[in-house]
């Protein structure tokens, strides 16, 4: 899954291909131990970019989000073997993962596979959001606990 924890606020002058869709498939082009991994972008982005160690998949219509999302988290260590390089200067150029070939099902399986597949994603991104909130509102409760800022001794359980 993407963690936003760490990213930082940066605001482009301006906007371009590397400004994050819903449904893009973001995989890590640089990297030892990293390279090849996939992850779906299954939320709404907001002012969300990637710099240049990051390959975006876009799929060409909307039917194909969730499918090329899920082939991509399940086939890190097929476009890992697409690298260039030596052991800690690993790269995966782009022309190589567009020169990728996948099957793709007929239009009633992909149809049925999204009606399954879309409640799934969107449940998924709905945990990830609480999980954040309930880490946050740990760390911020915490302390003032541990302190005594807050009294609990009443509370019974």
């Amino acid at each position: 899954m993407i963690d936003l924890s760490l990213a930082r606020n940066h605001r482009p002058k301006v906007i371009n291909d590397k400004w994050l869709h819903f449904g893009d498939l973001l995989i890590n082009s640089t990297g030892d131990g990293t390279l090849g991994r996939a992850a779906p972008v299954w939320f709404q982005p907001h002012n969300l970019t990637v710099d240049s160690h990051v390959t975006i998949v876009r799929p060409a219509t909307e039917n194909l989000i969730f499918y090329i999302g899920l082939w991509g988290t399940q086939h890190e260590k097929e476009i890992e073997s697409l690298h260039t390089g030596s052991t800690g200067q690993t790269e995966l150029p782009r022309d190589r993962v567009k020169a990728m070939k996948l099957v793709l099902p007929d239009s009633k399986t992909l149809a049925h596979f999204n009606s399954v597949m879309a409640p799934m994603a969107s449940a998924i991104v709905t945990n990830l959001e609480e999980n954040q909130r309930l880490a946050n509102l740990r760390d911020a409760l915490l302390p003032k606990l541990m302190s005594g800022e807050i009294d609990v001794s009443s509370v019974k359980l």
